[in-house]
């Protein structure tokens, strides 16, 4: 009963499970064998990353046989998930993107704009990993 087949809501209360979730939900799209860790990116916003951030380069770091860090460089072709944040991934696309958030509700201008950059970023499915 969804109405938008291509992208994925996924709901957090704790940011200590996004690893978790993140890791199941793309090993799901794995096994489905549609797309492949090439074809996908995983971008954070600034407001979650801020807050988070060594727990989640740790988590990225401690998975390097799934992600690699863009770091403000071109992305190269690598067979691995990027990962990234929204505004140093403008102007490049994924078949697959991954936006985690904090607030989807932020109005905060840096913030909502980020959204919209993440969420424009997907060429055939979105995966909003939100808090609750």
């Amino acid at each position: 009963n969804r109405i938008y087949k291509d992208i994925d809501i996924i709901k957090f209360k704790k940011t200590s499970v996004i690893p978790h979730l993140l890791i199941d939900h793309i090993h799901n799209n794995l096994s489905k064998k549609v797309f492949q860790m090439k074809d996908m990116v995983v971008l954070n916003s600034s407001n979650l990353y801020s807050d988070n951030s060594s727990k989640m380069d740790d988590f990225y770091k401690s998975n390097q046989e799934l992600f690699t860090i863009l770091d403000h460089k071109v992305p190269t072709t690598e067979d691995k998930i990027i990962v990234s944040k929204p505004l140093e991934f403008r102007g490049l696309e994924k078949p697959v993107v991954y936006l985690i958030v904090d607030d989807l509700f932020d109005k905060k201008e840096k913030i909502y704009f980020q959204y919209l950059i993440g969420i424009t970023r997907a060429q055939s499915k979105l995966v909003l990993i939100v808090n609750k």
